[in-house]
């Protein structure tokens, strides 16, 4: 069985957060129908945001990797007390990781509440931005990286 090609407008995809939003969903696989199951989950998922970023915390602590991304964020968040603190030692009760839990927990609820419209677009950007390296912030540097992240989600 032959796909056939897309062609996609590759500059468009830096400029225009539209098209590139539909060509992610079109890479994924996402429908409409998926963005209203996405919505409907809102009850049940609501009263389990909590727990559900706690155990994302629990997950991205118990790896030295993932854990010195926050680590190396200490004195910004944490306070001059931090510094010297050591990764072992660091844990989950600390400032900047409430921080964090409480916008992951706004982030979640909003993705199955609001509309996925300009507004929500700008809001992915800019968090794309802030949690993009420096180096692939060149847009098209990051071009090649940009759907990376989707390519656990075969649509078939």
């Amino acid at each position: 069985m032959t796909i056939p090609l897309k062609e996609i407008d590759e500059d468009k995809l830096y400029t225009d957060l539209g098209y590139r939003y539909q060509y992610l969903c079109d890479f994924i696989g996402i429908t409409e129908e998926d963005i209203k199951l996405i919505h409907g989950s809102a009850s049940v998922l609501g009263p389990k945001v909590e727990g559900l970023v706690d155990a994302v915390y629990d997950q991205l602590f118990a790896f030295s990797c993932t854990k010195k991304v926050f680590f190396k964020e200490r004195g910004k968040h944490d306070g001059p007390s931090e510094d010297k603190a050591t990764l072992e030692d660091y844990d989950l009760k600390k400032p900047q990781i409430g921080m964090r839990k409480s916008s992951l927990k706004r982030f979640i609820v909003r993705l199955v509440t609001k509309p996925y419209d300009g507004d929500m677009l700008n809001e992915l950007d800019r968090m794309g931005r802030i949690h993009t390296p420096k180096r692939w912030q060149n847009f098209h540097q990051r071009g090649a990286y940009s759907h990376a992240g989707s390519y656990g989600f075969p649509s078939r």
